[in-house]
């Protein structure tokens, strides 16, 4: 995720927001900042929310995978959803 001051063009941080079920959606706001060295990686697949053979730390109200995955040109990679 990366980049420090100076380095332009790159990603510092973004938010995730995710809109749950209509039973769960009035509950608290939360916001967590996961530090970059924490994030569960995959192959090229960063777990930010959920699952694929590695897990994220954060706690998920709602079944979801959320994964930041980055190849190199020519590279491919395929994801397939647990059942």
């Amino acid at each position: 995720m990366g980049g420090g001051p100076g380095e332009p063009g790159r990603t510092r941080g973004f938010q995730l927001w995710v809109a749950l079920s209509p039973d769960t959606n009035s509950g608290p706001a939360a916001s967590v900042y996961q530090a970059p060295e924490d994030i569960a990686r995959d192959g090229p697949a960063l777990v930010l929310l959920g699952a694929h053979d590695a897990t994220s730390p954060l706690e998920a109200l709602s079944p979801m995978n959320y994964l930041a995955v980055r190849l190199k040109a020519g590279e491919s990679w395929r994801y397939q959803a647990a059942d």
